[in-house]
């Protein structure tokens, strides 16, 4: 792989780690908000949040998977 391929690979995996770190708190807000006007049943805003909760966990492994290859890169 050329240098410059490297360098750009690197700032597109930059990037893509930043969206994802603005993303997952987002879509924490939005979906509360959501639940807490739309009247859905306690058990159901249950299921939402468990499915929010492993969002973030797969989120965090991700980041640290990226974060493993733009350093070995460098």
């Amino acid at each position: 792989m050329s240098e410059s391929s490297r360098e750009e690979l690197i700032g597109v995996l930059k990037e893509a780690l930043l969206a994802e770190e603005r993303a997952v708190p987002i879509y924490n807000r939005h979906l509360e908000s959501l639940l807490l006007w739309t009247g859905i049943s306690e058990d159901a805003a249950s299921k939402v949040r468990s499915v929010l909760e492993i969002l973030i966990r797969e989120s965090t492994l991700h980041k640290e998977t990226v974060e493993k290859i733009i350093s070995d890169l460098l």
